[in-house]
């Protein structure tokens, strides 16, 4: 099966009505929802101070993590509530072991069995999200391996939780609901042109990914694309300004972008691959090219994590842009924002893989434009 769950490119035409349309979802969504939760932002941030949990982000960041809550929720309730948790040793022994490149093929089709027998099991209880409703939760996102940027928000979250009342996260829960209420109701207006075919892949992506590690990654609701694509535009403008002060801008970029891979020349360096800008037709050399203007570095990273293995003592100096596909782009500018670098997130126009999507692999775009306008401001 080959499919392009997502395309910010209408009728082949530019991807720059995408940005505009996301933008306006971010704002109607933000008027609708982040006054509405302001009490609970507040109550949260002195939990945060007073407990030393971590240095205070914005509002509009706990805001997100609180749409994060809904979203996994709707998404995976069911399937925590049916895991036997005592089996989450085997899933952190195996998703250790896949670090190991030499293993990682290996270990990976054990996953796959286990994900779609054990992980994907499912049990309907007509009942609220309790706090150990929370602690299932925890655990089966944990025993996915998809989800540690999700998982580390979510504890911090679980800790808060545990000093209310039933009573209070019910109303937590009510107020979650509501963001995510909004921000479906909203995107399906806006940006549902953009997303046209998730449905349709979903019906049937059980088919071709059963037994394989990324049958959870690739089931994804619709949902969760839109917490992505307005979630993005409201991360973007947090981190805008700071992006702009920072000394060193960085491009990241994934590999199918490449154009061809088994001749692309480029040269491994500890931050990824350098473009050797051996096809004037190569996405990559035309970003790394634009680079040159615009005084930022490019690398090609094998995998949407990888560049965060860079390794400064200034991190909060370097400002990254990240290009990644469109249900890895919070997670990856989370584990930026914890490593201390300053994110920017830009969204591939389509999807261009053949191991989550397509039959074959194709080279896939950014929109040029929208990355000018980040570094310009």
């Amino acid at each position: 099966m080959s499919f392009k769950t997502y395309s910010l490119k209408l009728d082949n035409k530019s991807s720059i009505d995408y940005y505009k349309d996301s933008k306006a979802a971010k704002d109607l969504f933000m008027n609708k929802v982040l006054q509405k939760c302001s009490k609970l932002i507040n109550e949260f941030m002195m939990f945060i101070e007073s407990n030393e949990i971590e240095k205070l982000r914005s509002r509009e960041e706990y805001l997100i993590e609180i749409v994060l809550i809904g979203v996994l929720v709707n998404e995976y309730i069911d399937n925590a509530r049916a895991f036997k948790y005592k089996l989450n040793y085997i899933f952190t022994i195996l998703n250790s072991m896949r670090k190991n490149e030499i293993l990682k093929i290996k270990v990976d089709k054990i996953r796959g069995i286990l994900n779609t027998k054990i992980l994907l099991k499912s049990k309907k209880i007509n009942k609220e999200v309790s706090i150990k409703d929370m602690e299932y939760l925890i655990k089966w996102l944990e025993a996915s391996g998809d989800f540690k940027e999700e998982g580390i928000r979510i504890k911090r979250w679980h800790l808060f939780f545990v000093e209310l009342k039933d009573e209070d996260i019910s109303e937590f829960m009510i107020l979650s609901n509501f963001c995510i209420d909004n921000l479906y109701s909203i995107s399906e207006d806006i940006l549902s042109k953009y997303v046209a075919n998730v449905d349709l892949y979903l019906k049937k992506y059980k088919r071709d990914h059963k037994y394989k590690e990324n049958i959870i990654y690739c089931g994804k609701s619709k949902l969760q694309y839109y917490f992505n694509m307005v979630c993005s535009q409201i991360m973007n403008d947090i981190y805008k300004n700071r992006f702009l002060k920072t000394r060193e801008k960085i491009v990241f970029l994934p590999s199918c972008m490449r154009q061809n891979k088994s001749k692309c020349l480029g040269i491994k360096s500890e931050k990824g691959f350098v473009c050797k800008c051996c096809s004037k037709n190569c996405n990559v050399n035309i970003i790394n090219d634009l680079g040159k203007a615009l005084h930022y570095s490019t690398y090609v990273v094998s995998h949407e994590s990888s560049f965060l293995k860079l390794k400064d003592n200034n991190n909060g100096e370097i400002g990254i842009i990240g290009v990644a596909c469109v249900l890895n782009l919070i997670s990856g500018g989370w584990k930026a924002i914890r490593m201390g670098f300053i994110p920017q997130c830009v969204i591939l126009d389509e999807c261009g893989c053949s191991k989550h999507w397509l039959e074959s692999s194709k080279m896939s775009y950014a929109n040029t434009d929208y990355i000018k306008k980040i570094i310009n401001g």
